[in-house]
């Protein structure tokens, strides 16, 4: 089976500075994925150039053949409802209650009537564990986590193909991050969704993804089985597990 969405050998560089370089993934359907690696590594902006919003210097990426460049396919990528993002702020807005936010997409994109966005926003809410008396709340009247589930039912609102969490247990306290994991593996399951996962959470890391792309010194330095972790013979990818100071990779 051929993947459907691939990034071929790209880099990305900002003002003479190498974020990373020759980088290659593929996401094959179904499958749940992350990416970890440690704070300032380039995680982020590797997920951004994946998704079109930031330009690669070099390479190629590509969803069902289509080309995922900046501007003009990523607005059309979008269009298409195709990949659904969870980001790590949760991108709510405050102005909006619970369920309007949900409906964001479904009212502002696709000019969805009210009552037909109001009743899936719910239906959503329900899938990720929210309670109807929420809906008419607004943002700031929610916990942390309350407010990264309601981000997640937003991004289920248009069924994506791939749904993709930019650090989604940063900020949540032990228990909460424990709920959010097995909450985004429950969905991309039910949902037959592809989820592409960046964290440096290594806790919850065997409940977020089954494979693994280790992101380190701006190169990919491991990818394979999350199970097989723990015995890779890849000295940056235990002292990242393990959290010691000495070793490959430098902090300070």
């Amino acid at each position: 089976m051929d993947p459907f969405f691939c990034a071929k050998n790209i880099s990305k560089s900002f003002n003479g500075k190498t974020i990373f370089h020759n980088i290659s993934l593929s996401l094959f359907r179904g499958e749940s994925y992350v990416v970890m690696g440690p704070s300032g590594c380039g995680k982020s902006v590797l997920l951004k150039c994946l998704l079109g919003f930031f330009p690669v210097d070099e390479g190629t990426i590509s969803l069902h053949g289509t080309p995922v460049v900046y501007e003009k396919s990523r607005r059309h990528l979008m269009s298409l409802k195709k990949i659904g993002v969870v980001f790590q702020s949760n991108g709510l807005f405050d102005s909006l209650t619970i369920w309007e936010n949900i409906a964001f997409s479904l009212l502002y994109a696709k000019k969805t009537p009210i009552q037909k966005a109001k009743d899936i926003a719910y239906e959503k809410m329900h899938a990720v564990g929210l309670a109807s008396d929420k809906g008419v709340l607004l943002p700031w009247q929610l916990s942390g986590g309350m407010q990264k589930r309601v981000a997640l039912a937003r991004a289920l609102c248009l069924e994506p193909e791939i749904l993709v969490f930019d650090e989604p247990t940063a900020g949540l306290d032990p228990i909460s991050s424990a709920a959010i994991s097995h909450l985004i593996a429950q969905c991309a399951c039910s949902h037959r969704t592809t989820s592409l996962v960046v964290t440096h959470d290594m806790i919850h890391i065997k409940t977020l993804g089954r494979k693994a792309y280790f992101l380190a010194k701006g190169s990919l330095l491991w990818e394979g089985l999350v199970r097989d972790m723990d015995q890779a013979p890849n000295g940056a990818l235990q002292q990242f597990i393990s959290g010691k100071l000495q070793g490959p990779l430098s902090f300070f």
